[in-house]
């Protein structure tokens, strides 16, 4: 038994064991030393409390120790009676802090491996007029294409930066529309391929992105599939939902949308251009654009073709359509896609 043990706590708490509840201080360095909460002399009903410093003195009668610890408030003095050392067997819990989890490999090589898991080639940037051209005319020609875009307060206040587009044959396409601008939509391609009766537009709440298209040029989204009704439906199943579900919900559930690589690569990625996580929208106006960004604009929209393979078959395709083409129309000319509203369901 260690004759004495001093050092500054973290917090103390109360946890459910098996035989009853156990409290735990937590040092600062991770470890832990566990009280049984029945011999806690004072300060039972504490949850939670930060504490200062504490002690450990040697109870030869108990043949354990005595624990004393100085809350932060006041310097009132708990002591908590048979405090398991954490150099002693038998504790109820482990006391040896986890290791940290292996930092994640640079993007770059996250990037490379997510291709070859996923045997697909990285997608195409396109950011020229008559590469734009092309591109648009051959998806013209597909049954269906998955469509998203990424941008700066997404909306017709905000400004488009790129479009993603991907029919279910790799790769995915992606338009420098912050380069290509109008040109895009016009002699581009991009306005007939949105606007096609022919070809079936695949989105996940499509709404925002419609609000942007039609308010900054004049681009009306026709013939859609929303991927955010079909996933809400499927969640029906377990009891009807209020509240809309959010894509990464549906990767989740689509099930190997969960790999390590692409869990890593959306974190990282997020931590460079969304503002509360300390990034910027302007990482993607930077050119050449950085192989994580264009792999993280294309993961997202290439996942679409597997929601409708998915869960496809839970609404009739006219149903979907005027369903999907209500809530954009009800958007674009109502006060747009902002507001408490866009997480109500509405369908």
């Amino acid at each position: 038994m260690a004759e004495r043990e001093e050092g500054v706590v973290l917090k103390w708490c109360l946890k459910e064991g098996r035989n009853g509840g156990y409290g735990f201080i937590e040092r600062s360095d991770g470890s832990q030393i566990f009280c049984h909460r029945n011999a806690i002399r004072r300060g039972d009903a504490l949850q939670e409390h930060t504490l200062v410093s504490f002690r450990t003195v040697p109870n030869p009668s108990k043949g354990r120790h005595c624990l004393q610890a100085a809350d932060v408030e006041g310097g009132v003095c708990f002591a908590f009676l048979h405090a398991t050392c954490p150099r002693q067997s038998g504790c109820p819990f482990s006391h040896t802090p986890p290791p940290p989890p292996p930092a994640p490999p640079p993007l770059d090589e996250l990037v490379a491996s997510i291709h070859a898991s996923r045997g697909h080639s990285p997608p195409l940037f396109v950011d020229t007029l008559s590469e734009c051209e092309a591109q648009c005319a051959r998806l013209a020609r597909e049954g269906e294409v998955a469509v998203d875009f990424e941008g700066v307060d997404l909306g017709r206040g905000g400004e488009l930066l790129l479009a993603q587009l991907a029919s279910p044959t790799p790769p995915a396409v992606i338009l420098d529309i912050a380069k290509l601008q109008a040109a895009a939509f016009e002699e581009g391609g991009l306005r007939a391929l949105l606007e096609s009766p022919r070809v079936l537009k695949l989105v996940y709440d499509g709404r925002a992105d419609a609000d942007a298209l039609y308010h900054l040029y004049g681009v009306r989204l026709l013939n859609v599939c929303d991927c955010q009704i079909l996933f809400t439906l499927h969640l029906d199943g377990f009891g009807r939902t209020t509240h809309l579900p959010g894509l990464g919900r549906a990767l989740a559930a689509r099930g190997d949308a969960g790999s390590r690589e692409l869990t890593q690569l959306k974190s990282a990625v997020g931590r460079l251009f969304i503002p509360d996580k300390g990034g910027s929208y302007e990482v993607w106006r930077e050119r050449p654009l950085r192989a994580a960004l264009l792999e993280y604009a294309a993961c997202d929209v290439c996942a679409l073709h597997d929601f409708k393979r998915l869960w496809g078959g839970l609404i009739d395709a006219a149903e979907m359509r005027r369903l999907a083409e209500r809530r954009i129309r009800t958007t674009i000319e109502g006060d747009g896609a902002k507001g408490q509203h866009m997480s109500e369901r509405d369908f």
